[in-house]
């Protein structure tokens, strides 16, 4: 992770993720200080963990730290709160831990349970607290059709016989 001074394009290096990836969902805190990110646990993990950097790159503090893939921080508009997506429960849950200083106060909390299948990436919370996301929504529709044994193609137009659930 670097830092890019948009005058001058000098680059200053804050933190080298060495041998593990970094999740791709980083954030700067609303006060300046602080970057949230989440972090593979280990180079041969599947599951990420969430961390704090301080803006100059200084202290590092592993915020979430389980067995759970922890991943998507996003700041709370006043700074207070960081909110981040688990699959502890085994579905994806938004969670939230109170941060003072860069530094967890309390423990998660869970704040919604099951947002549905699929990957999901926190984008923000608006003033009104409401939290915006991106989802993946992959999903698979099943057809049914008559097939010509010769030909080897359908006879008639597939028929979709799957129902698509908007929930």
């Amino acid at each position: 992770m670097v830092q890019v001074d948009v005058d001058n394009g000098a680059v200053k290096i804050l933190k080298d993720f060495k041998n593990v990836t970094c999740g791709g969902s980083i954030q700067i805190s609303p006060d300046k200080k602080y970057i949230a990110y989440d972090l593979q646990q280990n180079e041969n993990s599947k599951q990420n963990d969430i961390h704090i950097l301080s803006i100059d790159g200084n202290t590092d503090i592993k915020l979430i730290s389980n067995l759970a893939n922890d991943i998507s921080p996003i700041w709370s508009p006043d700074g207070k709160e960081l909110l981040f997506m688990s699959d502890r429960y085994g579905t994806n849950d938004l969670w939230k831990i109170q941060v003072d200083t860069g530094k967890a106060v309390g423990k998660p909390r869970l704040v919604k349970s099951d947002l549905g299948n699929g990957k999901r990436v926190l984008l923000g919370i608006s003033t009104d607290k409401s939290i915006y996301y991106v989802t993946d929504n992959s999903r698979i529709d099943v057809y049914i059709t008559e097939m010509n044994g010769a030909t080897k193609g359908s006879v008639k137009d597939p028929l979709k016989i799957s129902a698509h659930s908007t929930k």
